[in-house]
């Protein structure tokens, strides 16, 4: 089997996780569940293993020393650290990628797209289906589809059509936007939908080609990108005017969708404790809990208090009588929220980043 190379995209923000996520050091560069960040798990969930190259990472300018310093504490090798002028989402994002791939490795092209900020509990059964799914990659594109275990609203759909010959993956039949909770629940018992994690695996050259059909522009700005690009240090500075002509747009939108209509793409099943950490609830779901529900992190008191998650890294914090509460305190802010409304975070951070850039002094505080 050809060699794969991990893309890393590190370019989110996580907005919906303030105020533990900030603008200078987002949600994929935090020690959320022990002592490796997301983009390290990440990282280290296709390290050392003699299938794999060494990686290639998609991050923010200003994040740039955050992520080789993660590398560096876990000691893995890059291939490759690619800065982005601007956020254009991940359509162009992979485009420049997929020229960095075809430069080092010709046409050992394979690449396993992965965002920094998700959960994978089953590291092995991954690894076995990446594995598997890689032998028909000459002919494919390859989508990862998870296993749902919850009529979920939050995350867009796959829905499989019939099996390929001599594989356990099928031909994508199409994609869904996020339905409402009656389109969710009945996706759930067909048992032919899966969610959406955003994780690929294809041959860069096949990418590209497609980009090339079906957004031209963004193909030949990533071109120019990357092909005036200069090295900074460790780095690789993508032009700045080029890439910043390139549509906004996911790979999802640009390719994925379209191709599907031709059954060029294979869903390939996981059932691997797969979560996207997107917000508090998320981060709540995947910890240590007391017999009444609870996650309680730092000097927290709590009586008679069910189903909550409170992290106090100020001082004491106490609750009583309270359920189904989101409470974090740092030293510059405490946030509270209810669970059912988590994803709402978000519209807080848009409103404080209003008043933040009327003074340019506190921009980088949020």
């Amino acid at each position: 089997m050809k060699k794969i190379t991990p893309v890393i995209l590190s370019g989110g923000s996580g907005t919906r996780l303030w105020p533990l996520s900030r603008a200078l050091n987002p949600k994929q560069f935090l020690n959320i569940f022990g002592e490796n960040s997301l983009f390290a798990e990440t990282v280290l969930r296709v390290a050392n293993d003699s299938d794999f190259n060494a990686p290639i990472a998609i991050c923010n300018e200003e994040h740039r020393f955050i992520l080789a310093e993660n590398l560096k504490k876990i000691g893995v090798e890059k291939q490759s650290i690619i800065l982005e002028p601007s956020g254009r989402n991940t359509a162009p994002a992979i485009a420049v990628a997929a020229f960095d791939v075809i430069k080092n490795f010709g046409d050992n092209d394979l690449m396993l797209v992965m965002a920094s900020d998700h959960i994978i509990q089953d590291k092995k059964e991954f690894l076995d289906v990446v594995k598997t799914s890689a032998k028909i990659a000459d002919k494919y594109f390859i989508t990862f589809g998870i296993v749902p275990n919850c009529a979920h609203i939050g995350y867009g759909y796959i829905k499989k059509d019939s099996k390929i010959a001599d594989s356990m993956m099928s031909i994508v039949e199409k994609f869904v936007e996020k339905p409402d909770s009656k389109r969710a629940q009945e996706f759930l018992e067909n048992g032919n939908y899966f969610w959406n994690a955003g994780i690929f695996l294809f041959k860069a050259t096949k990418y590209l080609e497609e980009l090339q059909k079906l957004k031209p522009e963004i193909y030949q700005n990533c071109k120019k990108s990357y092909e005036n690009s200069t090295i900074d240090l460790d780095f690789i500075r993508l032009e700045k005017e080029s890439f910043e002509k390139c549509e906004n747009i996911s790979i999802d939108y640009a390719v994925m969708e379209k191709l599907s209509r031709t059954k060029q793409i294979a869903v390939a099943e996981l059932d691997v404790g797969w979560d996207d950490v997107g917000n508090f609830e998320a981060i709540s779901n995947n910890s240590a809990k007391d017999k009444d529900g609870n996650s309680a992190f730092g000097d927290v008191v709590l009586y008679d208090v069910k189903n909550s998650y409170i992290s106090s890294q100020n001082g004491l914090t106490a609750a009583i009588g309270v359920e189904n509460l989101i409470v974090v305190n740092l030293k510059d802010v405490v946030l509270v929220v209810d669970k059912s409304r988590t994803q709402d975070v978000k519209k807080v951070y848009e409103i404080l980043m209003q008043f933040a850039y009327k003074s340019f002094a506190t921009v980088g505080k949020f």
